[in-house]
């Protein structure tokens, strides 16, 4: 495996299950003994996007905390083929798992905790490798049916999903994140998402995705986090997905903006200006 060095963490390859080479970046932390932790992506977010979050929490206890790209995403396109064709459940079904295995493999008698932020916390309940965590933690995680959205993101995001979208996809072949995404998106993983927005129950109706079913695998401590000015991710949406986790120990937080001292929406959380406001707290429950 070839490894190279940087200043914000070690970057890896690691094999998704059916072979592709997967961009990872691995942070040491400050306690030999203390759990690994992984961080599961948004949808279309760069891993870089997490790494003050990730290298905060390698500092405040755990032993490695990795982020990682899932497929044509940012660094784990192959050979750069904007065209390269997968769905968005390849990102739970063969990626996540990966990521799973390969810290069961090279880490066996550490604890795992997870964290899931918006389509990363949806992730985590679509593989039965989920039953391995310790504690979990989700970040804006949502049942993502757009007319449950707020007003008026919602009238945006459908324009967005079914209007200038299948019209991009014809033009170049895959979505250019600068139309609205954070990173370009392979066609037919936009499609399928798409396609589970239209649903009331989300990706739950999809009976090309039995994998639901994994979400009743979850044994642990649950952490459910929602941001009250997140026009994506209301309270609702967020309980109808994080609901699904009926074995879990469920904790459920709402931050609000005036707590976290600025606005935060989908996105902020991560932003190192809430070290203290919003992470120092969902970290202690973390490691606690």
């Amino acid at each position: 495996m070839e490894i190279m060095q940087s200043q914000a963490g070690v970057e890896h390859k690691i094999k998704a299950l059916d072979g592709l080479a997967l961009a990872t970046t691995h942070f040491t932390g400050t306690n030999p003994d203390g759990p690994v932790v992984l961080i599961n992506s948004g949808t279309a977010i760069p891993r870089q996007f997490y790494r003050h979050f990730a290298s905060y929490v390698a500092q405040r206890g755990a032993s490695l905390v990795i982020i990682y790209d899932y497929r044509g995403i940012n660094g784990s396109w192959p050979d750069n083929d904007r065209k390269f064709h997968y769905l968005m459940s390849d990102w739970a079904r063969q990626d996540f798992p990966a990521m799973l295995d390969w810290i069961a493999k090279n880490h066996p008698d550490k604890q795992l905790h997870l964290v899931g932020h918006s389509f990363g916390g949806q992730a985590m309940g679509l593989s039965e490798k989920i039953n391995r965590a310790n504690k979990a933690v989700t970040i804006a995680a949502l049942s993502g049916h757009w007319r449950q959205m707020s007003v008026p993101e919602r009238y945006r995001v459908f324009a967005m999903l079914y209007l200038a979208a299948p019209l991009l996809g014809r033009i170049y072949g895959y979505i250019p994140g600068k139309f609205g995404l954070g990173e370009d998106m392979g066609f037919a993983a936009f499609t399928q998402w798409a396609k589970w927005c239209a649903n009331e129950n989300y990706f739950f109706d999809d009976p090309a995705l039995p994998e639901t079913r994994h979400f009743a695998e979850l044994a642990c401590p649950l952490l459910v986090v929602g941001l009250d000015d997140d026009t994506w991710a209301s309270p609702h949406l967020i309980d109808h997905l994080n609901d699904h986790f009926v074995n879990a120990q469920h904790t459920r937080w709402q931050f609000s903006p005036k707590q976290a001292g600025s606005p935060i929406g989908h996105f902020s959380f991560f932003k190192p200006k809430f070290e203290q406001s919003l992470w120092k707290p969902v970290v202690d429950w973390l490691f606690d």
